[in-house]
């Protein structure tokens, strides 16, 4: 009846009030497709981003593979911080577009870049968008360092870069949102990148990863 289905909508408007309601059940049960879920992640502020990603759980599945990316809201100053970081400094002019995970927890990040000739000049007329790889990192499901007592997929980029580099103290960690797709397992992985010089956790940068589609 509508007064049995107010008393528990009521209690879950208290609940999350509360945070005692998982943001990641609100965010899916009325999204049951991969675009819907991310529109709904980019249209989110940076604080109810990290609610969803501390009610969300560790990936229990396969991640290796290619990965889409995105860059989720963090505020004003930081998403455009975060941005030139990412883009300009992490890419080295190159727009970020995701990862790749092996199957020897070893992975890499993806960057899109145009395809240049012999000179080293972009052609306008024949000019196409290409995928470059770099900046490899080693993946294992660890204790986040983020959200105590819970376990994440954490990337660490020390092993790969020098004590001096900008990115040897850079670190992700994921987690899986699920979601009911058409096949009933539907899973984005969202995630927090930080690193030391930035301030560390607490400056962390959400992100998302959607497994890309393969073409037929």
């Amino acid at each position: 009846t509508y007064s049995v289905f107010r008393e528990k909508q009521l209690s879950d408007e208290w609940k999350e009030r509360r945070g005692l309601l998982p943001m990641s059940s609100k965010l899916t049960e009325s999204n049951n497709n991969k675009r819907a879920v991310v529109q709904n992640l980019q249209s989110m502020n940076r604080k109810d981003l990290l609610r969803v990603y501390h009610s969300c759980e560790c990936p229990d599945f396969d991640v290796t593979g290619e990965w889409d990316g995105k860059l989720l809201e963090n505020g004003l100053v930081l998403t455009k911080i975060a941005s030139f970081v990412t883009n300009r400094l992490f890419g080295g002019g190159n727009n970020w577009n995701g990862k790749y995970f092996g199957n020897n927890s070893v992975g890499g990040n993806r960057f899109v870049s145009q395809e240049r000739d012999v000179g080293g000049i972009v052609n306008d007329e024949t000019a196409r968008n290409i995928i470059v790889k770099d900046h490899s990192f080693d993946y294992a499901l660890l204790p986040s360092p983020i959200d105590r007592g819970k376990n994440s997929l954490v990337i660490k980029y020390a092993r790969y870069h020098s004590s001096f580099s900008l990115f040897n103290s850079m670190v992700d960690e994921l987690r899986v949102l699920k979601y009911p797709d058409s096949k009933g397992n539907g899973a984005i992985l969202i995630g927090l990148g930080s690193m030391g010089w930035t301030g560390g956790k607490l400056n962390c940068s959400p992100f998302c990863l959607m497994r890309t589609e393969k073409n037929d």
